[in-house]
């Protein structure tokens, strides 16, 4: 009797080991979890961004839906500051001067940078919040005195930003705080 309360006490008393797969799997979800909570940590931190009106999205990619550029960010952005936002395009490169945007043709929006810029103020400004995706849509429509331009931008939690001009135009790039950024506004600039 009392050997066999020895040998039980034996095996309760061994801690519990895991398998080098337990193991994989306890540090798998682990970093799982680390990386939610630090996608919503970023995505709160997106839409206090978003909810200031104070940004810009400076695009290292433009595109039309066939092709896409790579740019340079100070001179491709979408800025919205408070009521306002432009949009520029521009290249320092003389090959580069965007002659496949339909904008160009037309005199009213060219800038002195090779591309174009519109400037207006924001009319119909709203943000939905994906928060199944960690990811947040702003749609607004840009008003000037020649008509209005329609903008979608599709912001990730991480900062990584997509948006749309008028259906035609993609700007792909970050979207950083106003103060944060590094854009050159051009002559046209508000």
């Amino acid at each position: 009797m009392i050997l066999l309360l020895v040998c039980n006490s034996d095996l309760y008393s061994q801690p519990a080991t895991l398998s080098k797969k337990e193991l994989r799997q306890d540090a798998r979800q682990e970093k799982k979890i680390a990386a939610a909570e630090e996608a919503a940590r970023q995505f709160e931190l997106m839409k206090a961004i978003v909810s200031s009106r104070r940004f810009v999205l400076e695009a290292d990619r433009l595109g039309d839906g066939e092709y896409e550029y790579s740019v340079q960010s100070e001179l491709n952005y979408i800025l919205v500051e408070s009521l306002n936002s432009s949009v520029q395009t521009g290249s320092r490169s003389q090959s580069m001067k965007y002659q496949y945007w339909d904008y160009t043709k037309d005199d009213v929006w060219s800038n002195d940078l090779g591309g174009w810029t519109i400037n207006g103020k924001i009319r119909n400004y709203k943000v939905k919040n994906v928060e199944r995706r960690n990811s947040v849509i702003i749609k607004y429509d840009i008003y000037e005195r020649i008509g209005s331009t329609s903008i979608t931008i599709r912001v990730s939690h991480s900062g990584y930003a997509s948006a749309m001009v008028n259906g035609v135009t993609r700007f792909y790039g970050r979207l950083v705080p106003l103060h944060e950024s590094k854009i050159y506004r051009g002559p046209r600039e508000l």
